[in-house]
């Protein structure tokens, strides 16, 4: 990937062929419990199946893995793929995440109910959603702009900008302020 003018000074460009950025397998990135991922996103839209944003382990991973993709016939609804170790589900936010603009994207997981809300551009978009067959996921590498490490695994056609993981929730008043602070 290379470096171009994001929303934020500076943002990852992917070419939508064969770019990402390794992120590691530090034990910080494990997501035993509440966990908040935070980017600001800018969807071109390539022709690839299922781009990928983010990706952590993989479906074969006995650890869990998680996995955020855009998909659609324009490929603007995003769907975030997770799984315990034993099996893999999805949810799919339709429509989340338009073309040829920037986007201010937020995913937050409570593990106490096992809720997963999407807040774009500091609100809340849809319900929330309850994943089955939930997460941890504390082993395997986190990329952005591919799944499992490949340059032919789904590649991202777009920028990332200010990515940021907590290993909390953030509750919908620090997002909408997170926004606010950098829009």
């Amino acid at each position: 990937p290379t470096w171009t003018d994001g929303q934020v000074n500076k943002a990852i460009s992917f070419d939508g062929v064969d770019d990402y950025v390794d992120c590691g397998n530090d034990e910080s990135l494990n997501t035993p419990n509440d966990y908040t991922i935070e980017m600001w996103a800018y969807n071109s839209a390539g022709s690839k199946v299922y781009p990928t944003l983010f990706n952590r382990a993989n479906q074969s991973s006995s650890n869990g893995f998680f996995w955020c993709y855009t998909y659609g016939t324009d490929g603007t609804s995003i769907v975030f793929q997770w799984s315990n170790g034993s099996s893999y589900t999805y949810t799919v936010f339709s429509n989340s995440f338009p073309k040829d603009t920037w986007i201010h994207l937020v995913f937050v997981f409570t593990n106490e109910s096992k809720a997963l809300e999407l807040y774009t551009n500091g609100s809340q978009f849809s319900t929330t959603r309850t994943l089955t067959n939930a997460l941890p996921v504390d082993d395997g590498t986190l990329y952005l702009g591919t799944y499992g490490g490949l340059t032919n695994n789904y590649p991202f056609y777009g920028l990332i900008d200010e990515v940021r993981i907590y290993n909390r929730a953030l509750s919908a008043e620090e997002v909408k302020r997170h926004y606010e602070m950098s829009k």
